[in-house]
């Protein structure tokens, strides 16, 4: 009720988070409210971790607000923790925040598929992207690697010009996880450890970029 009051669209309230993935799966909710403890002893903390990659907003709430839980709420990646009962004006400040949060951050992501699931990819998170055919390969740190069906070109364009620079006819790499620059060996490393190559024809664009 205190959601609708502020415009908010509920997809759907469950007490299993293994009944709520197949849905979420398929239609990505902006953010989501997980209590710690669940239906069939079933944890609100692994759901968030199910959820990870999904790079999905979580507000917990709970009546266990330990310094334990709140500190693998944390680790967990969750952005507040809420306790039970719940003071309505404290749910209803961090909503709020939350929609001004993703308000501004509007645009700045990428919804890739992976296998049967959709996933939110935060533009700054991307390390390169590569053209396969007619598909691009999105790469994040750790290598973790999504699929996009969509050429190199088209992805360029929903990218910042200015941390987003080619290096390679079917490569695009993010300035901002460079961690250096070896202009005789033609060669980026990441902040990941992973390595790029600058081909001829980028070459010049780049060293203008990165020299002083």
């Amino acid at each position: 009720m205190t959601l609708e009051t502020l415009g908010v669209q509920v997809q759907g309230v469950y007490r299993s988070w293994k009944a709520a993935l197949s849905k979420i799966k398929k239609d990505l909710p902006d953010f989501m409210i997980v209590d710690l403890h669940l239906d069939n002893s079933e944890k609100g903390l692994d759901f968030i971790e199910e959820m990870k990659n999904m790079f999905v907003p979580a507000i917990v709430c709970s009546g266990y607000s330990d310094q334990v839980n709140i500190d693998s709420a944390l680790n967990a990646g969750v952005i507040a923790v809420i306790s039970k009962p719940i003071d309505q004006p404290t749910l209803i400040f961090q909503i709020k925040k939350l929609i001004k949060e993703l308000e501004a951050k509007k645009g700045n992501y990428l919804v890739v598929r992976e296998k049967n699931s959709l996933v939110r990819i935060p533009i700054e998170n991307i390390f390169r992207i590569e053209i396969e055919g007619n598909y691009s390969s999105i790469f994040i740190e750790s290598n973790k690697r999504y699929v996009l069906k969509a050429s190199l070109k088209k992805v360029f364009e929903q990218l910042d010009s200015d941390n987003f620079i080619r290096c390679h006819r079917s490569t695009i790499i993010n300035a901002k996880h460079i961690k250096s620059l070896d202009p005789q060996a033609n060669k980026i490393t990441f902040t990941n450890g992973e390595e790029s190559y600058i081909s001829r024809r980028y070459r010049a664009s780049i060293l203008q970029k990165f020299t002083p």
